[in-house]
């Protein structure tokens, strides 16, 4: 894996092979945390795997993924997107709020930002706790539309998984970054 964009809050890796694979590193240390420190605190380096991209040779993007965190430090929502499906994820820390997936592959929805949505999970009832991330994405899902539909490519929960690993992998190089 090569470092190809070294900035101050931002780097970029590549690791080239017959699918480029571009992890993109974000110091997210001035947002996290920001409300429980004073003004005149300088925020610690926090870094976070924000962006990952896979290209073929031709540099067309064959999946992609992206993440937002929360300003505790830890991913509020990831966003998967290939072969034309996104699929979208809340968090709550190490808990899910919702899964749902987007088909944008129909041209009706020709610029829409979502194509016809297949829930997966959504967090509805109050009453009942919360399910753990890893426990719900060892379980077997099912995808269905309002209209009763069921998404007959469910998404590859590994993905999930790999890009939280990722995450924890590439953190660790940036513990003692200043």
């Amino acid at each position: 894996m090569k470092l190809v964009l070294d900035e101050d809050k931002k780097k970029v890796y590549v690791e080239e092979g017959e699918i480029d694979r571009y992890y993109s590193m974000i110091d997210m240390g001035e947002y996290i945390g920001h409300s429980q420190r004073d003004w005149y605190e300088t925020a610690p380096s926090n870094w976070f795997l924000m962006f990952y991209d896979e290209k073929d040779k031709n540099s067309q993007t064959l999946f992609h993924a992206e993440a937002l965190v929360d300003q505790y430090g830890e991913y509020q929502r990831l966003i998967l997107e290939e072969k034309g499906y996104k699929r979208v994820m809340q968090l709550q820390g190490d808990y899910i709020m919702s899964d749902i997936v987007y088909d944008n592959r129909n041209e009706s929805f020709d610029g829409a930002w979502v194509g016809k949505s297949y829930i997966g999970y959504e967090h509805d009832d109050n009453t009942k706790p919360l399910p753990r991330l890893s426990t719900y994405l060892l379980g077997d899902k099912e995808f269905k539309s309002e209209d009763g539909i069921v998404l007959s490519e469910k998404p590859n929960d590994y993905r999930v998984t790999e890009f939280l690993l990722n995450n924890d992998n590439l953190s660790l190089e940036f513990k003692d970054v200043k």
